[in-house]
């Protein structure tokens, strides 16, 4: 096991409760939560960046919503679609309208003698 070396953090209380609760959250320890955060900070980013990548990112999620939404009216519509009663009732019509007649019962033709 590799050695640790413990570190005194002074934060205002809102600032621990609020990495307290991400922590929570995310369902890890808090002194785990700021190594992973620490792990990650760039020094080097502008914070003007920093508001940017916020912004995409936010845009990102919101996309990847819409396109969940989109797949799951496609889905629906296509099981719509693949509605066998409905199709039947299409072709009934259809037939009606084509030949101005209930269309033949193909099933009780087979019943007639040859």
């Amino acid at each position: 096991m590799a050695s640790t070396a413990r570190m005194i953090l002074v934060v205002e209380p809102a600032e621990k409760a609020r990495w307290a609760a991400d922590a929570r959250k995310a369902g890890i320890s808090t002194a785990e939560y700021l190594r992973r955060a620490a792990a990650v900070y760039d020094p080097d980013l502008d914070p003007d960046e920093t508001g940017v990548l916020k912004a995409a990112t936010a845009e990102v999620l919101a996309s990847i919503g819409r396109m969940a939404a989109s797949f799951d009216k496609a889905i629906s519509e296509m099981r719509e679609a693949n509605d066998p009663e409905r199709d039947a009732r299409f072709r009934a019509k259809a037939m009606a309208e084509i030949i101005g007649k209930p269309p033949l019962d193909l099933a009780r033709l087979q019943d007639i003698p040859a």
